[in-house]
């Protein structure tokens, strides 16, 4: 430290005889030079900046890259996501039955008051889907999450095309009731949907127009009052299972 004080304080007296005897003054560079020699014999930093922050690491600016999660953490957070997305179609789901059988006793007073349990045996829509076609419901309790999903998918979009064509040829009053079910039935399908893309199932999302046909309009109030029961008859039999399928996966988490 005495050897580079005494280096300094020559570059300085220097400095000052040559501005005072009215000489050239004494280039930076020269001076530059001396003061790097003075601060490498005293085994000093050269470095403005190193000398300003005491390393030359610190010197230099590296940005801050927040650590990735890891494999558990993200395992973690899908499984919790599902949770949410579980627990939400079982309550979804049993908010359409709730609905739905609503509005099928309502059907049922107003256009069989005569019958006490009307049901429909003698007539068909092929593309209805049937609850007795389902696995049972051990079968069903042992498929994955993954299979659980997709196992009421393609019905529940049947069974919402097919009511949307209900509305269109029923009476005001009872279009307005099968809308509030649609709805319902939607939100339903909609979690389902945004659940098979947590799923890694985004490529069996429909997202094609219903192929389910226009009712006929040349037919008897009876005819279509069968028609119309035939449906939501259908359809009343199916919700429970997606009900109990729901409640399965929602307590796996």
């Amino acid at each position: 430290m005495e050897l580079h004080a005494a280096l300094m304080l020559s570059v300085l007296l220097l400095s000052v005889a040559c501005m005072g005897a009215g000489a050239s003054p004494v280039p930076a560079s020269f001076l530059s030079r001396l003061r790097r020699s003075a601060g490498a014999t005293a085994g000093l930093p050269t470095d403005p900046t190193v000398a300003a922050t005491g390393t030359a690491e610190s010197a230099s600016t590296t940005p801050y890259t927040s650590p990735r999660p890891s494999r558990l953490a993200r395992q973690a957070f899908q499984s919790d996501v599902l949770a949410v997305h579980f627990a939400h179609l079982h309550s979804e789901a049993a908010e359409v039955l709730r609905e739905h059988g609503e509005l099928y006793s309502h059907y049922k007073r107003e256009r069989f008051a005569d019958d006490p349990d009307p049901l429909v045996h003698e007539l068909v829509l092929t593309y209805l889907p049937n609850a007795n076609n389902l696995p049972h419901e051990i079968i069903r309790s042992t498929l994955s999450d993954s299979e659980l999903v997709l196992l009421h998918y393609n019905a529940l979009i049947l069974f919402r095309d097919t009511l949307h064509r209900v509305s269109q040829s029923e009476t005001h009053d009872i279009e307005i009731r099968v809308d509030v079910v649609i709805e319902k039935l939607r939100l339903v399908i909609d979690r389902l949907e945004t659940t098979m893309i947590q799923l890694g199932q985004e490529a069996s999302i429909i997202r094609v127009p219903s192929s389910i046909p226009a009712f006929h309009a040349n037919v008897t109030a009876a005819e279509q009052n069968t028609r119309t029961l035939l449906v939501l008859q259908e359809f009343h039999a199916y919700l429970p299972h997606v009900r109990q399928d729901y409640r399965v996966l929602s307590n796996r988490y």
